[in-house]
């Protein structure tokens, strides 16, 4: 009898014929989940070993056998009832189950007291208001008042629209788990959620660096200032770091969710934020880790370094000034850029750049609140506070106010 055996039309041909000696048993036998029921060590060692006897001519064959077993295992996918499943092994036990397709998730937010998410949710909402206000007040000053309509108020013009969005993106899914009581969102929902906030972030992190170049042209290069920071340079500028957030967060956000999400789907954090849904991946995610590390270091470290060299050379030109008030003077123009920048790209680096083993949803949760919804809260403060043209426009805006009223 062939040792294949299609089903079970194909065994009863088989037997067609043979002769079954008196008091004989027929016994079927058959495996149930074997992929899933190998322990993927144990599999592709007791294959390798067979292989091994080959000899070491085969060692080329043999590494691709052995890749191929090990795909075979961890992405088991199949179709029934025309719907799509994975098998695979439970990362806990050996139970093995057939999942399906994941096609919402449920955030977990922060707690699940209702008292504690009723403070949370108005806490949040108060965030978001103040945020609010404070990043269109900005909006509204650089846009009214010609005193500002230089290179750096145009750079802090499109910083107060990216928080505007930033927060528009994170806050509003954790007032509508309160207030509509629905901590579910769509597969496609969580997808552009991660989408916009990476894109977001991405372009925050190249116009910090593009505020740094300004700055240190401003500082180094004051007689050629005008021509190297033309409008049409800062056009240019400004469109690149949303044209390179457009295109890199839809690479990395596509990949991420290219993956099979068979169950769970509990995210436990206060939006889609990628760590957390890539490990409810059913699928090896060594490679999409690989991948986040390297947008994070092209992102995150890339526009660091270029602030690092800015604020370097900066300082050494600051240093030769003789006068102690032009190197205040100096130093002052650059303090609310040099607090935003630690902000974001300490606790954005400290999240996306940290081990996996180091991680942890509470931890997480803290770290992205800080960048996600503290910066853009502070941001308005930070550059309002320290600057004097702010304060004098914001003042005029006042009067002007009064004046009419009265």
């Amino acid at each position: 009898m062939s040792s294949y055996i299609q089903d079970t039309a194909d065994l009863l041909r088989s037997l067609d014929g043979i002769c079954v000696p008196p008091g004989s048993l027929l016994v079927a036998v058959d495996v149930e989940a074997l992929y899933n029921s190998i322990p993927h060590d144990r599999g592709v060692g007791v294959v390798e070993g067979f292989l091994s006897e080959r000899g070491p001519g085969a060692s080329a064959y043999n590494r691709f056998i052995l890749d191929l077993l090990l795909f075979i295992l961890t992405n088991n996918i199949f179709l029934f009832d025309r719907s799509h499943y994975i098998q695979m092994k439970h990362p806990e036990n050996y139970h093995i189950q057939n999942q399906s397709i994941v096609t919402e998730f449920i955030i977990l937010g922060f707690t699940h007291s209702s008292r504690v998410q009723l403070a949370i949710a108005v806490i949040f909402l108060l965030i978001y208001i103040v945020t609010l206000l404070g990043n269109v007040l900005i909006l509204l000053l650089i846009f009214t008042d010609s005193n500002l309509h230089s290179p750096m108020y145009f750079f802090l013009k499109n910083l107060s629209f990216i928080e505007v969005c930033y927060v528009s993106v994170t806050i509003p899914t954790v007032l509508n788990a309160y207030f509509s009581e629905s901590d579910r969102i769509s597969f496609v929902g969580c997808a552009t959620q991660m989408y916009f906030f990476l894109f977001l972030g991405t372009a925050e992190c190249y116009l910090l660096a593009v505020m740094a170049y300004d700055r240190y042209a401003a500082i180094c290069n004051p007689l050629h200032y005008s021509a190297i920071m033309s409008m049409s340079a800062c056009t240019k500028m400004v469109a690149g770091t949303w044209i390179s957030g457009i295109l890199l967060s839809l690479a990395n956000t596509s990949y991420i969710f290219s993956l099979p999400y068979c169950g769970p789907n509990e995210i436990d954090h206060f939006f889609c934020d990628t760590p957390p849904v890539i490990s409810l991946a059913c699928a090896d995610t060594s490679m999409v880790e690989t991948d986040l590390f390297a947008y994070t270091v092209m992102v995150v470290i890339v526009s660091f370094i270029i602030v690092l060299i800015s604020y370097t050379r900066i300082v050494h030109a600051i240093l030769h000034i003789r006068s102690s008030a032009g190197r205040k003077k100096a130093f002052s123009t650059c303090a609310s850029h040099i607090t935003s920048v630690c902000l974001f790209f300490g606790t954005g680096a400290f999240m996306y750049l940290r081990p996996k083993s180091s991680h942890s949803p509470e931890s997480d949760k803290i770290i992205a609140l800080l960048y996600s919804v503290i910066t853009p809260l502070l941001n308005p403060v930070i550059y309002s506070l320290r600057n004097r043209e702010v304060k004098s426009s914001l003042q005029k805006l006042m009067n002007r106010n009064i004046i009419s009223k009265i």
